[in-house]
């Protein structure tokens, strides 16, 4: 399938949740009744930026991987492809902060070598603390998705719906019952590989209807009814954002919801790009901001701790603007000279009937 530039435009949105939700709507504090505390409180589910990745991971991947099922290459192929652009900056951002984490005043969860083993979101689970770098347990999560995935879209071929379907079915029922075994664990349940399933199979699930001509013919024609789904779902996750306490709620179902919301605009980007969505989606900047999302989403949170430990006689709004400077110059610098380039080595020197 070839590139779809409102994939990116989605990318954009999902780093920009994440940016508000750690900038402005977790961290800040306005007086009650006040126009910034309503327009935090409607921000409230900026957190599932993460959610909105993975849907978008799954479907991407789980296409590539669908399209090049019978490669002779197929597991070499997609594996040094991950490596390089996943790897590389990861590792570097490790071992250029590890030695600062005292000076930023952050501290490691679990033993150091789980963070290259993409094994941390295990230790953040057992002893319920996110740490210095919280935002790699989804880095965590996918890494371990893509362990199995490609051998099941291998092999599972007639039953791969089912299977897929179970997996979605399993996700929110592992959850519940982790909420009541362990109900102080209240990490485990969002940072689990099992528990979050749910999201990136639902992207699959999307990629598999876009790849078959009757299923992907009637969502184009038949538009209607994806914007009738998604206002509903939009409308339960207006009733969530109410409820932001519901711990038991969102790991019950909450997660789910959110995740075929955004499964749904998914498939209104890549089936209705004309419409107003689609027009949003193709913004440049917003594209642009997709493209750069990976250094963004590893790098904003390590600025923000840094330069709030570091200056604390400045109110949090005024650290904002220079964190995001920082984050947004390096991720474009790396992006540049450093993600891209690897990225087109990976391509060269292992081509195959892969798309990208």
């Amino acid at each position: 399938m070839k590139r779809i530039p409102e994939l990116d435009g989605i990318r954009g949105v999902a780093i920009a949740m994440v940016l508000v939700w750690h900038y402005f709507a977790s961290p800040m504090e306005f007086p009650m009744r006040s126009a910034m505390a309503y327009l935090q409180a409607a921000c409230r589910l900026t957190w599932s930026g993460v959610d909105l990745f993975f849907v978008l991971s799954g479907f991407l991947i789980g296409g590539i991987l669908l399209d090049s099922r019978d490669a002779p290459n197929y597991f070499r192929t997609f594996y040094v492809r991950r490596f390089f652009r996943i790897v590389p900056i990861y590792a570097a951002t490790l071992i250029l902060t590890h030695p600062l984490m005292g000076w930023i005043g952050m501290h490691q969860v679990g033993r150091w070598w789980v963070y290259p083993l993409f094994l941390q979101n295990f230790s953040m689970a057992a002893k319920n603390d996110l740490g210095l770098w919280a935002v790699t347990w989804s880095l965590a999560v996918e890494e371990q998705f893509y362990l199995t995935l490609p051998a099941v879209v291998r092999y599972v071929r007639k039953a791969l719906p089912w299977v897929i379907g179970a997996g979605i079915v399993a996700a929110p029922i592992i959850r519940v019952v982790l909420f009541y075994i362990f109900p102080s664990k209240i990490i485990a349940p969002i940072v689990l590989m099992p528990c979050r399933a749910d999201a990136l199979l639902f992207g699959v699930a999307a990629a598999m209807w876009m790849r078959n001509e009757r299923t992907a013919d009637l969502l184009r024609r038949h538009g209607i009814y994806l914007w009738g789904a998604g206002a509903v779902l939009l409308a339960g996750a207006g009733v969530i954002t109410l409820h932001p306490g519901w711990t038991y709620g969102i790991e019950m179902i909450g997660f789910t919801w959110l995740a075929l919301l955004y499964m749904v605009v998914l498939l209104l980007a890549v089936t209705q790009p004309q419409s107003w969505l689609g027009t949003v989606l193709r913004f440049a900047p917003l594209r642009r901001l997709g493209m750069i999302a990976y250094g963004v989403y590893l790098l904003h949170q390590l600025f923000f701790v840094a330069l709030r430990n570091s200056l604390h006689s400045w109110p949090l709004a005024g650290i904002v603007v220079p964190a995001l400077g920082a984050t947004f110059s390096l991720a474009v610098l790396s992006w540049r000279y450093f993600e891209k380039p690897l990225i087109d080595y990976a391509h060269r020197s292992n081509r195959s009937t892969f798309h990208q």
